[in-house]
C-alpha cells in the first residue's frame, strides 16, 4: 500500500489531497497542518466522501505538536510540501514574497523529517519552489535523487495549453519543456519544442515565440488574482508526479532536480521512477537559452544566500 503524506493544507494541499483520494493513488493519506480546525475540517470531508469513492483510502490526521505522529514519517513513501502563505503571491505578484516566512517554516519541518527516519521522497511545492527544495536538501540530508520540486512541470503544461490553442491542436501533442526558474527567471526552451512533426522554431516568429513564453506566469497570474490562490493546475501537476514515482514510469519530465554543475535545484528534464530522479537528460540548448538559464542560476543562488539571514 502506498503512503502519502501532506504537509501544509491550504487550497493546494487540500486539493493534492483530494486529487489522490479520488484517483486512489495512495492506500493512506496522513495530513499535516498547523491549524487544528483545518485539519479536523479537511478529514472529516474527505471520510464523508468515502462511501461514494471509488477506491478505499485511509485518511488519518496528525497533531502538529506531538512528535510521534511526525515520527510515523518513516514508514511513508512521498511526503509532499505545500505549506505556506500562497495569499502572498497572489497579492504581490511573485513567488518570492513567501521566501522569508517558508525558509523558517522549512527548517522546523525538514528536523521533524531528519529525526523521524524518513527515507522516501519528497516532492516539494511550497515556494519559492527551487530556493525551498535546495533548503530541504540541505536540512533533510535525503539523497538528491529523492528531493525534487514540482517546478516549471506546471509551467509546460500551461506552455502546451497556448502553443496548442496556436496551432489549433491537442496540447497532449505538443512536446517541449519551460525550464529554469519556477518564477521570473523560467523560460521556454524553443530549441525544444515541436508540434505535428515540425519544430515550433519553424513556425513562429521570434515575437510571437517571446509573447507565448510570457504566457505561463501570466496565466498563473490571472488565476491568482482571481481567486486569491491556484490550486486545480498544480494540485494535478504534483499527483501526475506520484503517479509516475508508483508506477515507475521512466517519465521525462521537467521538474526541480540538483543541477551538479551549479550547485543548486532549477528546473530541467529528467526521468523519474520509483528511486526518484534516475537521471538528467541532455538538452542542446541555443546560445540565448544557455545565457537565460545562467541568469536563472545566479538569481536563485542569491536568494538562497539571502535565506542565511532569515530566524
Amino acid at each position: 500500500m502506498h503512503k502519502v503524506a501532506i504537509i501544509g493544507l491550504g487550497h493546494v494541499g487540500a486539493t493534492v489531497a483530494y486529487t489522490l483520494f479520488t484517483h486512489g493513488t495512495a492506500g493512506e493519506l496522513l495530513l499535516f497542518d498547523h491549524k487544528a480546525d483545518k485539519i479536523e475540517s479537511e478529514y472529516r470531508d474527505l471520510h464523508d466522501a468515502i462511501a461514494r469513492d471509488h477506491f478505499t483510502v485511509q485518511v488519518k490526521k496528525a497533531n502538529w505538536e506531538n512528535e510521534d505522529d511526525w515520527a510515523k514519517l518513516k514508514d511513508f513513501d512521498i511526503i509532499v510540501s505545500a505549506f505556506g502563505d500562497i495569499g502572498a503571491t497572489a497579492r504581490t505578484g511573485s513567488r518570492q514574497a513567501e521566501l522569508e516566512e517558508n525558509t523558517v517554516g522549512v527548517r522546523e519541518i525538514s528536523a521533524k523529517i531528519k529525526k523521524s527516519g524518513f527515507n522516501g521522497i519528497l516532492l516539494n511545492i511550497t515556494n519559492p519552489c527551487d530556493v525551498i527544495v535546495d533548503l530541504y536538501a540541505k536540512y533533510t540530508g535525503l539523497p538528491k535523487k529523492h528531493i525534487l520540486g514540482t517546478g516549471t512541470y506546471l509551467d509546460t503544461s500551461r506552455m502546451k495549453r497556448f502553443v496548442g490553442e496556436k496551432l489549433n491542436i491537442d496540447p497532449h501533442n505538443v512536446h517541449g519543456y519551460v525550464i529554469a526558474e519556477h518564477g521570473s527567471n523560467q523560460f521556454t526552451a524553443w530549441s525544444t519544442v515541436y508540434a505535428a512533426g515540425k519544430m515550433v522554431n519553424d513556425m513562429f516568429s521570434k515575437s510571437e515565440q517571446d509573447k507565448l513564453s510570457a504566457e505561463p506566469n501570466h496565466s498563473s497570474k490571472v488565476v491568482s488574482h482571481g481567486k486569491g490562490y491556484t490550486n486545480w493546475a498544480i494540485a494535478s501537476t504534483a499527483w501526475r508526479l506520484i503517479e509516475n514515482i508508483f508506477n515507475d514510469t521512466h517519465a521525462v519530465v521537467p521538474v526541480s532536480n540538483y543541477d551538479p554543475d551549479n550547485d543548486l535545484y532549477l528546473s530541467w528534464p529528467v526521468v523519474l521512477g520509483k528511486d526518484g530522479i534516475l537521471k538528467r537528460c541532455d538538452l542542446e540548448l541555443s546560445e540565448d537559452e544557455k545565457q537565460k538559464y545562467e541568469k536563472a542560476v545566479k538569481t536563485v543562488k542569491d536568494r538562497i544566500n539571502k535565506t542565511d539571514q532569515f530566524k
